[in-house]
Parts: structure tokens; sequence; C-alpha cells
């Protein structure tokens, strides 16, 4: 039997994507963005583990709306990349549109 966890805090987490406002849960513009990416590299072939590095390489969860991002262009560097690696280790490319 698994004990039961509990946690202090007292405030509502929103799911990402997301956040509370005084008018209730509302769709956060910067981080649907980042959710919109992460399914358009998914879309594009992208592996989950691969997702998952370049969120990390890029700094992705930690940027925030006062930074300008461009996605696209991040989209795109992010999918040269992967590209770059899957060439020079042999596996099967990604679908760059």
């Amino acid at each position: 039997m698994m004990p039961m966890i509990f946690h202090k805090k007292t405030e509502r987490v929103a799911p990402y994507g997301y956040k509370w406002t005084d008018q209730g849960l509302v769709s956060d513009p910067y981080r649907s963005k980042v959710i919109a990416l992460i399914f358009s590299l998914a879309g594009a072939g992208v592996t989950s583990d691969e997702i998952d590095y370049l969120l990390r390489r890029y700094d992705v969860p930690k940027l925030t709306e006062e930074r300008e991002i461009d996605f696209e262009q991040l989209k795109g560097e992010m999918l040269e990349l992967i590209q770059a690696w899957r060439l020079e280790s042999g596996s099967r490319p990604i679908e760059i549109n």
C-alpha cells in the first residue's frame, strides 16, 4: 500500500498552458505556444526523448513572457539540430516542411 502524500501548498496549480486568475482558469498565451511547439515537433516525427532534450537545451521551461520568442524560428533550429543528429547517426531523417 502506497502512503498518501500531502502537499503543504494551499495554492492551486494550473495545468501547463493555463493559469489561474481572478476570472478562473484561463489560457496562458506564452505557455500555450510552448504546448503548440511540442505537438508540432511530435507531428514532424521528433521523439519524446528528443523533445525533452531540445526543451532543456534551449531552456524553454525557463523562458518567460517578457522575452520575445519567435517560436517558428526556434522550431526550425530544433528540427535542424535533430535532423543533423539523425543523419550523422544513420537514423531515419525527419520530415522538415
